[in-house]
């Protein structure tokens, strides 16, 4: 898992393993926000697809206890033509 931490007294961006076991690695140097995985080109930075494309990783804060729902539009070019 990526994320942001202002633990060092700036944001910076840490990953670590999932399920959690403690470890954790420092990945920025100078500042970072908005962290995702390099999968070729991303169109969105707030989210990404997994690569077999069946889920999304979505950054959303730690603090969120009951996130608002995610919307998926499917069709949306037949939506435009309309």
């Amino acid at each position: 898992m990526a994320y942001t931490s202002d633990e060092t007294g700036a944001p910076e961006i840490f990953v670590q393993p999932l399920p959690t076991t403690g470890a954790k690695w420092q990945v920025s140097e100078g500042g970072g926000s908005d962290p995702h995985w390099r999968q070729g080109p991303l169109l969105f930075t707030s989210y990404t697809p997994t690569a077999d494309g069946k889920r999304f990783l979505v950054n959303t804060l730690a603090s969120d206890v009951a996130p608002l729902p995610i919307v998926v539009s499917t069709n949306w070019a037949v939506a435009l033509k309309r």
